[in-house]
């Protein structure tokens, strides 16, 4: 690896233009005067001052690693368990540290705001710890670009107030609050956002109908629940901010809340041929696509303020796998996918008749089941599903789609919890996630961004 430093705006730019390309051109091009990077180092874009400096490593077990500061100064070794490193720059400048063997990772934590302004940007290889610590980066204001060569689990408030990071636009990605509330017994759970901070509850084991609240801190329950009866399975999703679609089993339902209190407006319609596992998504204020788990058929039906009927016709779906899941794209487009084989795939409704677009996309590679889905805009979905390895994960994964091909849009955040089968809900900028094995309500936050690849 090149010793020189990065001194030249123009060569700083030239790094931090990459970022919004493929990994492997950063990884090949990333290098000064020609060298590229090496997937088994970690690389730090550092804006150092002269005199001395300190590169913030977090603690842990035994490590073997050295530190190459980009002065033209040799290596330094160490054999630790890591903490702060002082790092002394004749010239003040940008330059970029190579560490590499066993490290414990990067950890600016109690570091000054000063400090934390020099991380620019961090590329990690193979030798980044599979975590990243709680607050590792937060309040880091100019760094640009981060990006691993593995799967990473991030712990609570990693890049918070990172704003070089995340003022920017064109991906989605999320990672964990660290929040959570518990909610014990979960089956068959289904959630359905209302606003910017409530989102509606229902559980096919406890038969309730609630609602939460996020309050900027904590989770809280609003108003009180409603008993659904015995019912078996249960989806729902939401209309407006007050009403949400019901259905369970063959009954499609209209509720409202009125802060306090859920009701039921006007009538039940009984959907013929609906069986257990059926699933819903709004198109607008008053029409949903509808998916029957048994047949297989695709439907539209409207609310006209008391009664439920069907608009156009049906779409019978032909060896779709059972328990499928749907997300509204649009006010016409859906995109599809089920608990048992996933693919993802594309529907589009003419007012008349359903029709798929563009091609299918197996899903099924790496042992994924059970994904939930939630869309994020109007090309974009969130799935969240489980992984077999490592150790039965739940992940989170964005794909977009082209209007042909559904393409992978960021590399899955291991998120460390196994949720089982999820449920997903938006508030803000914030995703709601509860699963019927970790039983509890998180918090992820949605980022939008275009120079960060986890």
């Amino acid at each position: 690896m090149a010793t020189s430093p990065i001194t030249t705006p123009a060569q700083a730019q030239q790094i931090l233009d990459l970022s919004n390309s493929q990994f492997n051109s950063i990884r090949n091009y990333f290098g000064i005067n020609d060298n590229p990077l090496q997937p088994d180092k970690t690389y730090i874009v550092f804006d150092a001052a002269s005199g001395n400096n300190t590169l913030h490593l977090d603690t842990g077990g035994s490590t073997s690693y050295s530190i190459l500061k980009g002065d033209g100064t040799a290596a330094t070794s160490y054999t630790d368990t890591g903490g702060d490193k002082t790092l002394t720059y004749a010239v003040a400048g940008r330059y970029l540290i190579t560490i590499d063997g066993t490290f414990n990772g990067i950890d600016t934590t109690g570091a000054s705001s000063g400090d934390k302004g020099k991380y620019i940007a961090v590329v990690g290889g193979t030798n980044y710890p599979s975590t990243i610590v709680a607050n590792a980066f937060r309040d880091c204001l100019n760094l640009e670009l981060i990006k691993f060569d593995k799967n990473i689990v991030l712990e609570i408030d990693v890049f918070r107030n990172c704003d070089s990071l995340l003022n920017n636009n064109n991906e989605y990605i999320c990672y964990n609050t660290g929040l959570f509330f518990n909610i014990s017994t979960v089956s068959g759970v289904t959630l359905a956002s209302l606003n910017y901070t409530d989102f509606a509850y229902a559980d096919a084991q406890q038969e309730n109908l609630e609602t939460y609240r996020f309050n900027g801190l904590i989770f809280e329950k609003v108003g009180n629940s409603l008993g659904l009866g015995s019912i078996s399975d249960v989806f729902i999703a939401s209309l407006n901010s007050t009403d949400i679609a019901y259905i369970s089993e063959t009954n499609l339902r209209t509720y409202r809340f009125d802060g306090t209190d859920w009701a039921q407006v006007g009538n039940t319609l009984t959907v013929t041929g609906a069986t257990n596992g059926s699933s819903i998504a709004s198109l607008n204020s008053t029409d949903i696509a509808f998916i029957d788990a048994g047949n297989k058929d695709l439907r539209t039906y409207r609310f006209d303020g008391t009664d439920w009927a069907q608009v156009g016709n049906d779409l019978n779906i032909a060896g779709l796998p059972i328990f499928p899941r749907i997300t509204s794209l649009n006010s016409t487009d859906i995109a599809l996918t089920s608990l048992v084989t996933p693919t993802l795939e594309t529907y589009r409704f003419d007012g008349t008749d359903w029709a798929q677009v563009g091609n299918t996309l197996s899903l099924t590679s790496g042992g994924i089941t059970n994904p939930g889905i939630i869309s994020l805009d109007s090309k974009t979905v969130l799935i969240s599903a489980t992984i077999t390895a490592p150790a039965s994960n739940t992940f989170l994964v964005t794909y977009s789609f082209n209007g042909t091909d559904w393409v992978l849009s960021n590399e899955p955040l291991f998120t460390g919890i196994n949720f089982g089968n999820t449920a997903l809900a938006i508030i803000g900028n914030k995703i709601v996630i509860i699963g019927n094995t970790d039983e509890n309500l998180r918090l992820f936050t949605r980022i939008h961004i275009n120079k960060w690849r986890i």
